[in-house]
């Protein structure tokens, strides 16, 4: 990374462009992503800009996809005072409710990080120790003030952790994980309910999902947040209908 942005803010963005690596999402293409790596610490106003702009966050680095072959990665956005639940994740949410859900300081300790690596393990069979070490070390590093763990559990058993960055007007999932014997739950989409349910409650207008990408099955459960927004290769966010037509 070479090039310094300067702002009135007086914070520094390193940019630069990572390495090309097959697309976690759409089999066969390769993935890209700009980065963003701030050398000192940004406000959480600042971070708002960068999710409205398209960026997600790792840690202390924001990204967003620059493919050369590809423009499925597209970032959505849910209004907290307008969604309702639908007939299914009114289903999921009962399903859980005998989950305890607190937000807390996002703090590394053992019980999350084997909770992590028990994901990975399952989520992306053979990885190697390191791949797992670093997902580790750029989720609970030395994370920006402004971000928090959402923490669910039953009966005191950890059974799932997002990782979340709140703004003034947004609440952003960066990243969620949950133990795997705990799948037919549904805790990803119970999480995500919760966190719009809790953006709502403290007067947060935009909840922010992560990337919904077309064509990809394991993403497909994005686009049943409605209503909802994505944003545009021109910059601008548009209504989303849920469809790979529509997020074109």
């Amino acid at each position: 990374m070479t090039e310094d942005h300067r702002h009135e803010e007086e914070f520094v963005l390193r940019s630069g462009l990572g390495p090309p690596m097959p697309c976690p999402y759409l089999p066969g293409l390769e993935w890209r992503n700009e980065i963003l790596l701030p050398e000192n610490g940004l406000a959480a106003a600042i971070h708002e800009q960068l999710f409205e702009a398209g960026y997600r966050r790792v840690g202390q680095a924001f990204f967003r996809p620059v493919c050369a072959e590809c423009r499925a990665c597209r970032s959505l956005r849910i209004s907290t005072s307008a969604f309702r639940r639908s007939k299914s994740q009114r289903r999921i949410w009962n399903r859980n409710r005998d989950l305890d859900v607190k937000i807390e300081a996002l703090v590394a300790d053992s019980e999350k990080e084997d909770l992590l690596f028990r994901y990975l393990e399952r989520r992306h069979e053979g990885w190697e120790t390191e791949e797992r070490d670093e997902i580790g070390d750029s989720l609970f590093h030395d994370p920006p003030a402004n971000c928090r763990a959402v923490v669910l559990r039953e009966a005191g058993r950890l059974v799932g952790v997002g990782i979340v960055s709140i703004t003034p007007n947004v609440l952003s999932s960066d990243y969620f994980f949950f133990d795997p014997a705990d799948e037919p739950r549904s805790p990803g989409t119970f999480s995500m309910l919760w966190e719009i349910d809790h953006a709502r409650r403290n007067g947060l207008r935009w909840y922010h999902p992560g990337f919904f990408v077309a064509g990809c099955p394991a993403m497909s459960y994005k686009a049943r947040l409605r209503p909802a927004e994505i944003l545009g290769r021109d910059g601008v966010w548009r209504a989303f209908d849920g469809s790979v037509d529509g997020a074109s």
